[in-house]
C-alpha cells in the first residue's frame, strides 16, 4: 500500500509542471521582461494592455502576450521592478476609467478596486488616454517600449508604466539645477566686477572731430587768394562802397592849361 504523504508532493509537482507547459506564453513574457529589465532605464515604458490594444509597428516596440488579466500582470511587473535598483515605476491610468460604469462594462468596478489597491505608496497619475497614447508614440521614436497584452476586455483599462531612474529623480534634478543657476549668477557678477575694475590702458588721445570753418576764416593749409588781404571798402548807408572804376568819383578834375595861351590855331599861324 502506497502511503498518502508520498503521493501528494508528486501530484503537486506534476500539476505545477503541467500548468507551466500549458502556458508557455506566460513564461515567455516573464523571461523576456526579465531580460529587458537589465537593458531598459529611465524614459523607457511598459504598457499592460487590454486585449484590443493595437499592435504597433515601430522598431522600438516589443509586444508580448499574457493569459492573465491586466491587474494580475501589474502585480507581477511591480514585483519584478522592485527587485531592480536602477529603475522605479511611474504608473499612469486613463482618467476615463473612473467614469466607466458596470452597465456598459461588467467587472470594471472590481478591476478599478484591484488597481487602486496597488497604487498607494507609488507614483501614479491619471491622464486622458489620448494624452498618454501621444506620450507613448513620441517615446517609441527614440526609446524602447515593452507591451504586454492581457486577456482583460474592459475599455480604458490599459496601464502605462514610465520608468524613471532609481537613484536620481526629477526632484533631485530640479534641486541641482537651482543650485547651479545660483552659483552661475554669482560667478557672472564677480566676473563682471573684475572687468569693470581693470583700468584702461593709456593710449594716444583721440583726434578731435573735424569742425566746419567759421565764416570769414581761412582753412589751415589753404593758400590765400589775391583779394583776401585787401582792406575792407568804406560803406555808404550800410552798403559797401562801389570799388574804383565801376563809377566815376564825384571830384572835379583839375584845370587844364592851354599850351597856346588861349589862342586859336589860326591866330597862332598868323
Amino acid at each position: 500500500m502506497i502511503r498518502l504523504p508520498l503521493i501528494l508532493p508528486v501530484c503537486i509537482i506534476s500539476l505545477l509542471s503541467g500548468c507551466q507547459e500549458a502556458n508557455p506564453a506566460e513564461q515567455e513574457w516573464r523571461d523576456q521582461l526579465y531580460k529587458n529589465l537589465a537593458i531598459v532605464g529611465a524614459r523607457n515604458w511598459i504598457v499592460i494592455a487590454e486585449s484590443s490594444f493595437p499592435a504597433y509597428t515601430g522598431a522600438g516596440i516589443k509586444t508580448m502576450v499574457s493569459d492573465k488579466t491586466s491587474d494580475e500582470v501589474l502585480m507581477d511587473v511591480l514585483n519584478m521592478l522592485e527587485e531592480e535598483a536602477h529603475v522605479v515605476p511611474r504608473i499612469m491610468v486613463s482618467s476615463e476609467l473612473r467614469s466607466v460604469t458596470e452597465d456598459y462594462a461588467p467587472g470594471v468596478k472590481r478591476y478599478r478596486n484591484n488597481i487602486n489597491k496597488m497604487l498607494p505608496g507609488r507614483q501614479h497619475f491619471e491622464l486622458m488616454s489620448r494624452t498618454i497614447n501621444s506620450l507613448i508614440e513620441d517615446a517609441a521614436k527614440q526609446f524602447n517600449v515593452l507591451v504586454i497584452k492581457t486577456r482583460t476586455s474592459l475599455p480604458y483599462s490599459n496601464i502605462y508604466i514610465e520608468l524613471d531612474s532609481g537613484y536620481w529623480n526629477s526632484e533631485s534634478e530640479t534641486a541641482l539645477r537651482k543650485s547651479l543657476e545660483a552659483k552661475d549668477a554669482v560667478n557672472r557678477r564677480a566676473a563682471q566686477d573684475r572687468v569693470l575694475d581693470v583700468p584702461l590702458t593709456p593710449g594716444a588721445a583721440p583726434a578731435p572731430a573735424p569742425q566746419a570753418p567759421k565764416a570769414g576764416t581761412q582753412t589751415p593749409g589753404t593758400p590765400a587768394a589775391p583779394m583776401d588781404n585787401l582792406p575792407e571798402l568804406p560803406r555808404e548807408n550800410g552798403q559797401p562802397a562801389s570799388p574804383a572804376g565801376d563809377k566815376a568819383p564825384e571830384i572835379a578834375p583839375p584845370p587844364m592849361k592851354d599850351p597856346l595861351g588861349g589862342k586859336t590855331s589860326m591866330a597862332r599861324l598868323s
